[in-house]
């Protein structure tokens, strides 16, 4: 992975992908070489993540108001698998290889790469009203960041 120099990824990238276990092939994760830690794809290559956030069907029909619109992908398409379809080939056709945070579960499947959980775990916990370094506050963390992924 020497010759690979991707922009160095950022420390809740290198947390999430951690998450994942190192010796199960087929999973996308973080190696640390040479003082840098690095994306890596299932089969131990470097990865260059390119991906978009907040991919989401949007709204319900039923929720969704002409005079105060928003995106509502089944106003357009006749189905979710008709949008899946036709929002992985849009995305595969621009370049994008991951689904980023904040998008919808609908959206985990559109691309071959990661599905990036987006992990808030300070707005989960009740920051900056809780102390983020307490003891309960790390169990807290541990315990959430394990459910966001599972």
């Amino acid at each position: 992975m020497s010759s690979f120099r991707p922009a160095r990824l950022g420390a809740a990238a290198c947390l999430l992908f951690s998450l994942v276990p190192p010796a199960h092939a087929g999973y996308f994760r973080v190696a640390h070489e040479g003082g840098a830690w690095w994306l890596v794809d299932g089969a131990g290559k470097p990865f260059l993540s390119k991906g978009l956030d907040v991919v989401s069907m949007g709204e319900t029909p039923a929720k969704f108001k002409a005079s105060n619109p928003g995106y509502c992908a089944l106003c357009r398409y006749p189905s979710a698998e008709a949008w899946a379809q036709a929002t992985g080939k849009r995305m595969a056709a621009w370049g994008f290889n991951t689904v980023g945070g904040h998008s919808g579960k609908e959206a985990e499947r559109l691309v071959p790469g990661p599905f990036a959980v987006a992990l808030t775990l300070g707005i989960w916990m009740g920051v900056p009203w809780a102390d983020p370094a307490s003891k309960e506050a790390k169990a807290k963390y541990a315990e959430l960041a394990g459910e966001a992924v599972a």
